[in-house]
């Protein structure tokens, strides 16, 4: 199955080698020990797009994440990523809403830094 058709509008962390072969193969299925979460719904996707959260990211990991698009974020960036998540997290143009998707990613961020693996945007 293809990783669009698992986590898509959310953010990935493998928890084992073989979830992250998995993912990187675009070949994850319902077994593949990932820890996730989802956009709750487009309304707040579009906003975060919007208020150019995902162009901050861009920037601090040098990647490439675009609306319909997949792009990873290798373990060696994820320190840089976490520090810009907790920038955006304390920042006042978020709302409520859109500050629990931020702290869900600075909470994959952690995680994925602990475990030494990637992140995945499914966009």
């Amino acid at each position: 199955m293809q990783n669009s058709e698992l986590y898509r509008r959310g953010v990935v962390t493998p928890l084992n080698v073989e979830a992250e072969l998995a993912l990187r193969d675009n070949n994850a299925n319902l077994n593949t020990k990932v820890d996730f979460f989802e956009f709750q719904n487009d309304r707040i996707f579009e906003s975060l797009w919007d208020k150019k959260l995902f162009e901050r990211i861009n920037r601090c990991c040098d990647a490439r994440l675009r609306n319909y698009g997949e792009d990873i974020i290798e373990f060696e960036k994820l320190k840089s990523l976490k520090k810009e998540v907790v920038r955006m997290k304390d920042s006042s143009i978020f709302s409520l809403d859109e500050k629990e998707v931020i702290s869900e990613l600075k909470r994959l961020c952690e995680l994925a830094i602990k475990k030494k693996m990637p992140l995945f945007f499914i966009l």
